[in-house]
């Protein structure tokens, strides 16, 4: 049986399923064995407090006068909030309410006895035993009427009448203490059962949370492991194997791209020397083609220059950071990026520092200037900001209000070689390489970076790098 929900609610429901399994098991078993249904519990222990109420009726009556017999009725009354009446087995009233012996006589059918002389109870009629008495009960509607055999002082036998007008009270069962003492074992095996699940639910958040890393191209993430020998520990254990070898991988296949741009620098920049020696003892027709050639020999320098550096940030080891002063550092940027300045909206705190390494945040930010101006249009604004949150982080964010990106290609744009379906084309696309450098110099940092467009039209990045303590 699969339940809808997470593993904290599944658990719960098949906790909660357990407990009404176990009681439908006791009350069958309680049945079985007893051959009464669920009824005859509250009317057992009903019967066991009435028992015992008798009893103490039948003490006090031997321990009083017969003229304190009313006054003590009514004490009754008052304690166990119910009406009292005492009646010989004929009918005769000898205590208690008159009403509730008219009654008692109606509903056995008896007919009024004549009055006996004042104070004379009835002779003897033989021995009564002190206990267990005789009960008789009867509901009429909401009203409980309950008849107790007790023998009065000399055994004289009589019948001990009480009615409730409610039919709950200290003589009959209660329901409101059962459910109370249900509510309190459920809730305590709530407690009981919480650590368990809590620990099953945070150590299995937690490999969620470093399976989403792992997706989102975090492969040096790992898991701690406890040492413990259940299924959640193998788990944990997996995932760290399959994120080592996924960082060697990745790992390998940079090295593997940087060393083949760096075997294509050396041969591409001999074929530019080449052609620029061709093109002083050529005509002015042959220079035309040795100059388009040269445009491509530069288009595929170019590439191989940022496949070298992307492989060297990728794969170098921790750099060490430095306090690195962003308004000086941004001011650069947009002097080499920016001819029209007006189009720039700036929102940078003074004097606001980060730790990261200068030269490669330089070339992130620098990229994503480059990508805003190249794909947001001639007309389109961009800016930059960057504000200290309450964390300790830095958030550095440059948008435009352009098209935007589609929104399925917002998971993969920080890839190597990626480009939007619109943006396929080599003069608009470029070489998929720019956010992937931008994700690898931030990282390098100690960084993240994050890409979404606007609600109102646009794209923007943010960064979130570490604040100078």
């Amino acid at each position: 049986m699969r339940i809808p929900g997470s593993l904290r609610v599944k658990l719960l429901a098949w906790f909660f399923i357990n407990v009404v399994g176990l009681v439908i098991g006791g009350i069958l078993f309680v049945r079985v064995q007893s051959g009464a249904g669920v009824d005859s519990i509250p009317d057992a222990v009903t019967n066991a407090r009435l028992q015992t109420f008798a009893s103490e009726v039948v003490a006090a009556l031997s321990a009083s006068e017969e003229s304190e017999w009313d006054r003590l009725l009514e004490e009754l009354e008052a304690s166990y909030e119910v009406e009292l009446a005492l009646l010989t087995p004929d009918g005769f009233s000898i205590a208690g309410r008159p009403r509730l012996v008219e009654e008692a006589r109606e509903r056995r059918g008896m007919r009024p006895p004549p009055p006996p002389p004042p104070g004379a109870l009835p002779a003897p009629t033989g021995s009564l035993p002190a206990g267990p008495y005789r009960i008789d009960s009867s509901e009429d509607g909401s009203t409980r009427y309950v008849t107790i055999r007790i023998p009065l002082p000399d055994r004289v036998p009589a019948n001990l009448v009480l009615r409730s007008s409610s039919g709950v009270g200290p003589l009959f069962f209660r329901s409101r203490p059962w459910i109370a003492a249900a509510a309190i074992a459920v809730v305590g095996s709530m407690l009981f059962w919480l650590p368990l699940i809590s620990d099953i639910t945070g150590r299995v958040g937690r490999v969620t949370a470093a399976t989403k890393a792992i997706a989102g191209g975090g492969f040096h993430t790992r898991l701690r492991d406890d040492g413990a020998s259940d299924e959640l520990t193998a788990l944990v254990r997996a995932v760290n194997a399959m994120a080592e070898r996924l960082e060697s991988y990745a790992s390998g296949q940079k090295r593997f791209l940087g060393d083949i741009a760096h075997e294509l620098s050396a041969p591409i920049s001999r074929m530019q020397a080449a052609i620029a020696l061709l093109e002083t003892k050529v005509d002015a027709r042959d220079s035309l083609y040795l100059a388009k050639l040269d445009t491509q020999l530069q288009e595929m320098s170019t590439l191989v220059n940022e496949l070298l550096f992307f492989s060297r940030t990728s794969v170098q080891a921790s750099p060490q950071l430095q306090p690195t002063e962003l308004l000086p550092l941004i001011k650069r940027v947009v002097a080499l990026e920016l001819d029209d300045e007006s189009r720039l909206q700036s929102r940078v705190e003074p004097e606001l520092k980060v730790m990261a390494v200068p030269r490669l945040l330089e070339r992130a930010i620098s990229n994503l200037f480059r990508n805003a101006l190249r794909y947001a249009g001639a007309d389109a604004n961009v800016w930059v900001s960057a504000t200290r949150e309450t964390n300790g982080d830095v958030y550095v964010t440059i948008g435009d209000d352009g098209p935007g990106v589609p929104s399925e290609a917002l998971p993969y744009l920080f890839d190597a070689f990626y480009r939007p379906a619109a943006a396929r084309d080599r003069e608009s696309g470029g070489s998929g390489l720019g956010l992937a450098i931008v994700k690898a110099c931030v990282a390098a940092c100690g960084g993240s970076v994050t890409a979404e467009n606007r609600r109102g039209g646009g794209f923007e990045v943010r960064m979130t790098l570490k604040a100078v303590p």
